[in-house]
């Protein structure tokens, strides 16, 4: 355990949020507050300590750690990484739990039935993909945008892959286009001399 006290931060994930998080080696790891109060317990960290007694193999995704109150006293406690979360929200009856439950068997479930593609049908899909991307990085109706992003949105499930950053890739178009001295490659295929000429 390090001597030094970490001060907790809030932590988002998409629709995650949590009370208290501290990050090591750039991996969130959750106080039992945040994980109770997520849960919604009434008395969260009490209720973090049961399920956890109840189930030893969830010790081996916790460590130690000294933190620091918002009153300014150090404590120690334990913090539990992103699978120890996960372990003690299986063993959750609470309703957001049996959610987070339901979710996770969906997930595995539309992969692990998902129909076998043919590798020509892959690289077909890959490339419509690469396509839509590229379409939809230069345009402008709010439409024609939505349209191409419902079909990203279906080809990349169905072949499991994540979806583009769409925002990011924009960014860096704009922001290659305004250094000088470089060409670049816009998203139609052609290039665009940096710099004024």
């Amino acid at each position: 355990m390090n001597n030094l006290p970490a001060t907790t931060r809030t932590f988002h994930y998409g629709e995650l949020e949590f009370s208290e998080a501290i990050m090591i080696g750039g991996v969130p790891h959750l106080t039992r507050l945040a994980i109770g109060e997520w849960l919604e317990y009434a008395d969260p960290q009490t209720s973090i300590d049961t399920i956890v007694s109840r189930n030893p193999h969830i010790l081996e995704f916790q460590l130690p750690s000294l933190l620091m109150a918002t009153d300014g006293k150090k404590y120690e406690t334990f913090v539990y990484n992103p699978t120890g979360f996960l372990l003690i929200a299986m063993e959750s009856a609470q309703p957001k739990a049996i959610e987070l439950k339901i979710a996770i068997a969906k997930f595995v479930a539309h992969f692990t039935q998902a129909p076998q593609i043919k590798m020509n049908d892959y690289r077909s899909i890959r490339n419509r993909i690469t396509a839509l991307v590229k379409s939809i990085v230069k345009e402008t109706d709010p439409v024609s945008v939505l349209e191409h992003w419902e079909e990203i949105v279906y080809l990349c499930d169905l072949i499991g892959k994540p979806y583009p950053n769409i925002k990011l890739m924009r960014q860096v178009v704009e922001q290659l286009t305004l250094m000088g001295g470089i060409d670049i490659l816009l998203p139609n295929g052609k290039k665009a001399k940096g710099g004024d000429e």
